[in-house]
């Protein structure tokens, strides 16, 4: 016994000595290609980082975008380096699994026209590797593992070696072209080849382990069974009760079940056999199978609008719900819609949203719900509904959609054959054909539309409606249609004339009122109209064809038996209306004909709109008791500006929908959907423009202000731009204070102006004017007090704290500055409920304070800090030049606490972002020796400056108080 176990200890260290061997060679390969980083990045989450690094560095803005395509393969190699780690018991060695894919992108950045198929070739190489590291934890330490694992190693690196090599040799050719044609390609095909050999090895090892394991479990049952029974208690005790307990099964679906259902029957069987394997496993002939240890698996069904897609997704959803502990519907067309969906999932449905965590931040409440996805043994599904981009049950029209898992199932929803289409018919006429001629009518118009459920639906409503009979209805929907010409090509396009004709018909039965509030809700949401956006209108109705209750429940009603739209609830949002996109298009394109008709119709979706949709504070403070109300209108707002600007000529938006793309601009900013609220601004000045409204106007300063503030966090990159905006706002809002008489000066003037002042200060700081930002914020102060105390407003207080700590600074008293500056941490602390936890607000008043700390000599105090914010950021999108910072001051404190390697790293990290920032903006940046300087001239405006007359000012330490 003694002499086997000193074998395998000697096996097992001389494997570990292969792996460092292997390890040391080729990381000498890549430095012979001058790839230096090639050892150091670590992680997934690094990879990520240097790839936006280098899309600033080589000024490849498309960078980000092509790299998507790789992510959905990036999780098979963290599945790979976590094996191989766990294999060599060698920390370094998976960095050059990394570091490999980092210098094969970064040398095709060098090289015009090589990084889209670049990108290509590493997807296909990690497409094909298994997720190992999990097959590794079930059979630790066994050597039958290793061997493969060990060869995959070495021709996964020497593949990613190749490619660099040839990029940097033949820089002039086309890749694909050069790889495919001359010696490259039988050197390369070789390695791939042996990679495919050796997961082929790896999968049978497992294979054979696996059929080892369940023997022997079979035994064991065996002996069990013979064995006097005992109770399984302790096997079956359910986890401790919580005071949030969830009562499985739960479900999102909020579409009632389709009973009119019909066909679809192998797609249905395709989708099962796909997402539902066990089913079809059943056998004991499957028992010696691989574990199932896979990612999840998607299918994506794809088609043209109208064909079925969601219908079918709804119908598996409904008679398979019983597999899964949860089914969650996402509608999926807009990132805002999906971030709500997902935060929906995390707050009402998982009610895991900390407490004093702030349910208004999007980006905390989607974390949150992907955690429980990734991390639940409970079963799931989500199904994505018009997943039109990319990125479980998707539909969308899109057939070029990429997989977003290894386990990925596309399928083309196609249109009805000609009996499926007659027998849904007459499933909406809810009886059998006749006889011949009538099976054959349905048969002829199912073949006009070519199958098309949508079109179908609608003409079962019509017929219903009108009282028609089938076998003439053909002859009416030939009249309806426009005369088909050469010209026309390919099924889509002879699809949209058919269903065109459809709507053509049902549009023209809808009685004048109905027709007018169908066109309104062709402007909104089609995925999700709640009701209550209606209600401010019904006390206050101006428009003729909604002016109460009962006529909008009579118009519902009418278009719902047209098949047109769909009425669903909601536990949030109550009574909801949806309208297909395909419905929508042929209304919107009817209205088109008429330019004039179509503006008013445009008018009178706005009248609805701005009617319900609340107002926000003149001052942009948050006001996180409107935001639910604001979550309803977003959507729809967003909805009319698309498809005001979607049909030649774009309608001319009044100043009035100007005014409520402000308004929603503002509770965008605060929700953090910057990007969404940039465009919604930019939208409103263009109106401003095109309207003549004044510059001195009170509603451009506003536009003006918050632009500024939206596009200052972006750091150096658009300092210009945030002045821009900013002088604008100020001398805007000046000029209009001036020309009110002073005996009529309102409260609200008074406060608008100042808190364009409080923001102008941020300004003066970064330009060292600190007696104008003294002279600006005690003014501000002054008026803060009238307004109410510091728990009623911490947002301003909190920014006045902020200022005045670094004034306090500048004029030596560094112990109230440090008092102000916690103060400040604190005041935005409390407001987590406003800004949250893990806001940029927060996460800097971290930064701030653990940088005065680290003056005042309090090293363990402002670790502590600067690791906080270092570690909230990852939920929450700081800016990297801001990261850099906080990364450099936590070096410095790590330095001082004799921490060497842990201060060298964040230093390295640090500067490696500075050095990109002063290639790219070398017009703003100066690469000052002082590394301070430079990152504080990074940043963001409200972030601040910490050197200067800062540095040069501030008191010593050992004689602060």
């Amino acid at each position: 016994m003694a002499t086997s176990s000193g074998a395998t200890s000697s096996l097992s260290i001389e494997r570990l000595d292969q792996w460092r061997r292997l390890y040391q060679q080729k990381r000498h390969n890549f430095l012979e290609e001058k790839c230096i980083n090639a050892d150091r990045i670590q992680s997934m989450d690094q990879l990520q980082q240097s790839i936006r690094e280098m899309s600033i560095s080589y000024g490849l803005r498309r960078l980000p975008m092509l790299s998507s395509s790789l992510q959905p393969t990036l999780d098979n190699v963290v599945s790979f380096s976590s094996a191989i780690s766990s294999a060599a018991q060698y920390a370094p060695i998976s960095c050059l699994i990394w570091g490999g894919i980092q210098a094969v992108i970064e040398c095709a950045c060098k090289v015009s026209g090589m990084l889209e198929e670049s990108i290509g070739l590493l997807s296909d190489l990690n497409n094909a590797l298994p997720r190992m590291e999990e097959y590794m934890e079930l059979f630790p330490g066994h050597p039958e593992l290793q061997w493969p694992l060990q060869d995959l190693y070495d021709n996964y690196l020497d593949y990613c070696i190749l490619v660099v090599r040839y990029l940097k040799n033949r820089p002039s050719l086309n890749i694909l072209q050069y790889l495919w044609s001359t010696s490259p390609r039988s050197a390369l095909q070789t390695t791939k080849t042996r990679i495919e050999q050796n997961i082929k090895q790896f999968e049978t090892e497992v294979k054979l382990l696996h059929r080892k394991a369940v023997r022997r479990h079979n035994v064991e049952i065996m002996k069990r069974l013979n064995a006097p029974l005992k109770t399984l208690e302790s096997s079956n005790k359910s986890p401790a009760n919580t005071k949030d307990k969830i009562d499985f099964p739960i479900s999102t679906v909020a579409m009632y079940r389709n009973y009119t259902f019909v066909g679809r029957k192998n797609n249905l069987e395709d989708i099962v056999k796909f997402l539902l394997p066990e089913v079809e496993m059943a056998d004991d002939s499957k028992t010696d199978s691989p574990p199932s240890l896979e990612e999840p698996r998607c299918c994506i069904l794809h088609g043209i609008g109208g064909v079925g897609k969601t219908q079918t997704a709804l119908e598996y959803s409904y008679a398979h719900r019983s597999k899964y502990d949860a089914i969650f519907w996402l509608s999926a067309e807009r990132d805002v819609e999906l971030r709500d969906a997902f935060c929906h999932i995390a707050k009402e449905e998982l009610r895991l949203l900390p407490e004093g965590g702030n349910k208004h931040n999007k980006k905390e409440g989607v974390y949150i719900a992907r955690k429980w996805l990734e991390n639940t043994e409970r079963s799931w599904l989500l199904i994505f509904d018009n997943m039109e981009d990319l990125y479980y049950i998707m539909t969308t029209q899109n057939a070029q959609t990429y997989p977003v898992t290894k386990n990925c199932l596309k399928m083309n929803v196609t249109s009805f054959g000609l009996e499926d289409g007659a027998k849904l018919l007459f499933k909406y006429l809810e009886r059998e054909a006749v006889d011949e001629a009538e099976q054959q009518a349905a048969e002829d118009i199912s073949r006009f539309v070519e199958g098309l459920p949508l079109a179908i639906a609608a003409i079962g409503g019509y017929i219903n409606e009108s009282l028609s009979q089938v076998q003439g209805f053909l002859d009416n929907l030939k009249r309806s249609s426009k005369v088909w010409t050469a010209s026309a090509t390919g099924p889509t396009k002879q699809y949209d004339k058919s269903l065109r004709s459809v709507f053509d018909i049902a549009l023209k039965q809808i009685p004048r009122r109905t027709r007018e509030f169908l066109n309104i809700l062709a402007f909104l949401d089609p995925d999700c109209i709640p009701e209550q956006i209606f209600f401010a209108h019904f006390k206050n109705p101006v428009l003729d064809c909604i002016s109460n209750e009962d006529e909008f429940l009579e118009d519902v009603r009418i278009l719902r038996r047209l098949q047109l739209v769909r009425r669903d609830h909601s536990p949030n949002l109550g009574p909801f209306l949806s309208v297909h996109r395909t419905v929508q298009a042929n209304v919107l394109l009817d209205i088109s004909e008429n330019e004039h008709y179509r503006s008013q119709c445009f008018r009178n979706a706005m009248t609805i709109l701005r009617q319900g949709c609340p107002s926000v504070s003149p001052l942009n403070i948050p006001e996180p008791e409107k935001w639910p109300e604001f979550e309803k209108y977003v959507p729809q707002v967003l909805s009319v500006r698309t498809h005001c600007l979607w049909l030649k000529p774009p309608i001319e938006p009044p100043v009035d929908f100007a005014d409520l793309l402000s308004d929603l601009g503002t509770y965008m900013w605060h929700a953090g959907l910057s990007d969404a609220g940039h465009d919604a601004l930019k939208t409103a000045l263009d109106v401003y423009e095109k309207e003549h409204v004044p510059e001195n106007d009170v509603r451009r300063s506003n536009v003006y202000s918050k632009l500024g503030i939206l596009i200052s966090f972006n750091g150096v990159s658009d300092r210009k731009e945030t002045m821009k905006y900013w002088m604008k706002a100020l001398n805007a809002r000046q000029e209009n204070f001036d020309s009110i008489p002073k005996n009529q000066v309102t409260r609200q003037d008074e406060t608008i102006l100042d808190s364009i002042k409080s923001d102008l200060a941020y300004t003066y700081w970064h330009e060292e004017r600190f007696d104008d930002v003294e002279r600006i914020m005690t003014g501000c102060l002054e008026n803060y007090q009238k307004w109410g105390m510091e728990e009623t407003i911490p947002f301003e207080y909190g920014k006045y704290y902020h200022l005045m700590a670094f004034v306090r600074l500048w004029q030596k008293k560094t112990a109230e500055a440090v008092e102000f500056s916690r103060r400040c941490a604190d005041l935005f602390e409390k407001a987590a409920g406003i800004c949250g936890e893990y806001n940029h607000y927060t996460l800097e008043s971290y930064s701030t304070c653990g940088a005065f700390l680290l003056r005042l000599g309090r090293l363990e105090e402002a670790e502590k800090l600067l690791n906080q914010c270092l570690e909230r950021r990852k939920r929450d999108a700081w800016l990297p030049e801001e990261v850099a910072r906080a990364q450099f001051r936590l070096s410095q404190v790590l330095e001082q606490l004799g921490k060497a390697d842990e201060a060298k790293r964040y230093a390295r990290d640090a500067n490696r972002t500075r050095r990109i920032f002063v290639e790219k903006y070398a017009d703003q940046l100066n690469d000052d020796p002082d590394e301070e300087t430079v990152f504080d001239q990074m940043v963001s405006l409200w972030a601040g400056r910490y050197t200067g007359k800062l540095r040069d000012g501030r008191a010593d330490a050992a004689t602060s108080p």
